[in-house]
Formats: structure tokens, sequence, C-alpha cells
């Protein structure tokens, strides 16, 4: 696992910084963190993925248009992973 400690500062690839405050779920890809911007959230993948990036890009050309899903906003710079948008009727992608 990368897990990350709760207080913990991430920064993405345009340089915002993202404070985690809990975590709140996870699996086989990794773990996602609240922060203290309320509408991100923080994924953060186990060290055992394979490409972290090259998933993010995968996901990111996927159609999400009328799904209940959120895209991967910005990679992380300092972590293999990725911002996402929180939305309260977020479901898990496959």
């Amino acid at each position: 696992m990368n897990d990350l400690a709760i207080g913990e500062i991430v920064y993405d690839q345009d340089g915002r910084s993202y404070e985690l405050v809990a975590h709140i779920g996870g699996g086989g890809q990794g773990r996602i963190y609240t922060t203290t911007k309320s509408d991100v959230l923080v994924k953060v993948f186990n060290l055992s993925s394979a490409n972290p990036v090259e998933s993010v890009q995968r996901v990111r050309r996927m159609p999400f248009a009328g799904l209940s899903v959120t895209p991967p906003m910005c990679i992380l710079a300092t972590r293999p992973g990725y911002t996402l948008k929180f939305q309260n009727d977020m479901t898990v992608a496959r």
C-alpha cells in the first residue's frame, strides 16, 4: 500500500496543494481521501499498480456523459494518483 498520513499535503501537476483530511474508501487500485477543499478528493494508487499515469489517461477517455461518476481531474506530482471532483451521487467505475 501507498498509505498517506492524515494532514499530509500532496501536490498535483499544476502545483495545487491538497491537505488530506480522512480516508474514505479504497480497493485493489488504491485509496481515496477527502481534502480540506470540500469538492476535491485525492485517489492514491497502491504501489503495485502497473502504470498509474496510463490508467488515469485511459479513464479520462471513457464516455462519462450522463453517468453518476467523476473522471480524474489532475494527476498528482508527489504520489502516484490523481484528484477528482467530489459528487454526492458518485458511483465506483470499474
